[in-house]
């Protein structure tokens, strides 16, 4: 129990963190890759309103340069623009193509791109590495394209380095919470210590009273007899030993890790032999078993056999005086799978995790007259997690509940 409370806080934490990083990071790419677009979807309107012609470097003589003519952009980056554009005539044939600012283009090569762009039907798109806009220049129709070879490699290396950082920021998240969750199951490991000695401890010194009442009561049966009054207290010494006998039983199996007694067990003949005796009480109700055969499983046998009791007993409570009541046993790849199945008026639709709570009896002006302290699944619960296994309980349609065991 205390390792599942370590690693649900390690995971916690974990999925925590990877929601955060996720977005963090996810927000910084898609905010770079979008600015990196929008910069490139500028760059094209101002080569197109600039009529392919930009400012030239500084010659010679030290001319100065005029700000004004790159607008918003810094003169630097206009001339680490490679870029090229092709015009057309008015029936779409190509007229020119302008190569002068590429070296890894040829005009023949430039006119292929142009052709591939100018099918498709959107003003501007991406064709590989290179981004592409449609407008005019000197009057004639022209597409654009910028390559993005460079902004794209620096995008990826981001990426790339984002990512990897986020690697290393869950793995030592990972070991910090290891290492802290020790810490913050502290107090839970005192409370549920003391928890666990107080019901084995109050287990223990209610047993002695009840001894002592038993026989005082068998001692008055032997002396005026047998009496409903007698009857009685008997019955609720048996229930009350029965209760302690069942807090000692989930105390045990809570506080083991694993289990410590695992034989291998034939689980299709154990199912079959505890199905026969619930099948001759079965009154009205109709009992049906689908049971593989040769099915075995490595496991406590009495915890085994006390949870297939626990199940098929709560079936019987909890369903119609003429109900249904269905009992599966199968494989599903490496997984061994207990279903049990009962009609009933006392759920609604949905999961009903609450089932394994323990003392749950669900509405009282329903159950008062079943006998029990709701402790049964309570216990089922503990034996499947001492199993290393998964317990689940649902109604599909609100009249019926099925109670799912995954070993």
């Amino acid at each position: 129990m205390l390792k599942n409370l370590r690693f649900k806080f390690v995971l916690i934490c974990m999925l925590s963190a990877f929601v955060a990083l996720v977005f963090i990071i996810g927000t910084i790419n898609i905010y770079n890759y979008t600015s990196m677009s929008s910069h490139t979807q500028e760059m094209l309107h101002y080569i197109i309103n600039k009529n392919g012609e930009l400012p030239q470097p500084k010659g010679a003589n030290d001319d100065t340069i005029n700000q004004e003519d790159f607008g918003i952009f810094h003169p630097e980056s206009i001339f680490q623009l490679r870029y090229f554009y092709v015009t057309f005539d008015d029936d779409s044939n190509i007229q020119s193509a302008t190569t002068d600012n590429m070296v890894t283009i040829s005009q023949e090569g430039a006119k292929q791109f142009a052709i591939k762009a100018n099918d498709i039907d959107k003003i501007s798109g991406n064709i590989g590495n290179y981004k592409f806009q449609k407008g005019k220049i000197d009057g004639a129709c022209a597409i654009v394209f910028i390559d993005q070879t460079r902004e794209q490699e620096i995008f990826l290396d981001f990426l790339i380095n984002s990512i990897m950082i986020a690697i290393i920021a869950l793995i030592l998240i990972a070991l910090i919470s290891f290492y802290l969750s020790k810490i913050a199951i502290k107090p839970i490991v005192a409370t549920y210590e003391k928890q666990s000695r107080f019901i084995t401890n109050a287990s223990h010194e209610i047993k002695t009273p009840l001894t002592i009442i038993s026989a005082n009561t068998d001692i008055i049966e032997m002396i005026s007899g047998e009496s409903k009054w007698t009857r009685n207290t008997k019955n609720q010494i048996e229930k009350l030993t029965d209760l302690v006998n069942d807090l000692i039983s989930i105390s045990k199996l809570d506080e083991e890790d694993d289990i410590k007694i695992k034989l291998e067990m034939p689980l299709s003949k154990i199912v079959c032999e505890i199905g026969e005796n619930y099948n001759s009480i079965k009154g009205d109700k109709i009992f049906d078993r689908q049971i593989l055969d040769k099915i075995s499983y490595v496991g406590n046998y009495k915890d085994i056999e006390r949870l297939i009791y626990i199940l098929l007993d709560n079936a019987f409570k909890y369903s119609d005086s003429k109900g249904r009541i269905s009992f599966l046993l199968y494989k599903k790849q490496e997984s061994i799978i207990i279903e049990v199945f009962n009609t009933t008026d006392q759920t609604t639709k949905g999961n009903h995790n609450e089932f394994f709570d323990r003392f749950y009896r669900g509405d009282s002006s329903r159950c008062s007259d079943i006998q029990g302290f709701g402790l049964g699944l309570s216990m089922a619960k503990s034996i499947v997690s001492a199993h290393k296994g998964k317990i689940t309980a649902k109604s599909i349609d609100g009249k019926s509940i099925t109670i799912q065991v995954i070993l």
